[in-house]
């Protein structure tokens, strides 16, 4: 996409619909699509924006679903419930549609089916022309998935939650440094509350073991000085 933004599948999974701050990289985004594909409006790209970005965090995770819940029949019948369980899934279902149905047919299949427990994994396609702005960009998660580049990870930091990706640090697990910072204070603010907490029990036990300790005490002076007492006397 020359001039368009390096990583378009971050752009629009990353986009706020609800700001009113310009995003030149979403606008460039989709003023190429909608001039090489079929223009849908931005409510298309609003009202799919939740779904790709499940695709995209599923896809980035590995395309694991686990389907051995739904298996019910007899060995014979068991591989073809697995391949239906899986074809079922919003997700598959939400990538076929736009990366194969819209622009020639065809569809997805599961690249492995293991058994003990039944699951599906990875994803097979034929490939198709794409005619539509999603299309486009569900065929590019396809295959960067397919070609072991989909290295997209979700920021750590709750209130964040955007992608990014992790190809320079491979140990990286938020999007800014900003975000990281955020984080680490809320972690050093529950630390903080862990530790007073720590303390007081520690200071509650304490003083009960010390009642304890006194209870004992006195008792074991009551015996001494009762064997003292009750002993004989020459």
């Amino acid at each position: 996409m020359g001039g368009d933004p390096e990583d378009p599948h971050l752009v629009y999974a990353n986009h706020d619909f609800g700001s009113q701050d310009k995003d030149a990289q979403f606008e460039e985004m989709v003023e190429y699509l909608d001039n090489n594909y079929i223009s849908s409006g931005q409510e298309l790209y609003r009202s799919e924006q939740d779904l790709f970005r499940q695709c995209l965090e599923w896809l980035a995770a590995g395309a694991s679903i686990e389907v051995d819940d739904l298996i019910s029949g007899t060995r014979d019948e068991q591989l073809t419930e697995a391949v239906g369980a899986w074809s079922s899934d919003p997700r598959i279902r939400f990538l076929e549609l736009h990366a194969l149905k819209h622009p020639s047919g065809g569809g997805l299949a599961p690249g492995l089916v293991r058994s003990k427990p039944w699951r599906c994994l990875g994803l097979a396609f034929k490939q198709g022309v794409a005619k539509d702005p999603l299309d486009m960009l569900c065929w590019h998660i396809i295959t960067l998935y397919l070609d072991g580049r989909l290295t997209v990870r979700k920021c750590r930091y709750a209130k964040c939650q955007k992608f990014f990706d992790y190809r320079r640090n491979i140990r990286r697990v938020y999007c800014q440094d900003k975000c990281r910072a955020r984080d680490q204070m809320k972690s050093r603010e529950a630390m903080r509350l862990y530790m007073r907490e720590y303390r007081r029990i520690k200071r509650t036990t304490n003083a009960k073991s010390q009642k304890r300790g006194e209870s004992w005490l006195k008792k074991l002076q009551s015996m001494a000085s009762r064997v003292h007492r009750d002993s004989p006397r020459n």
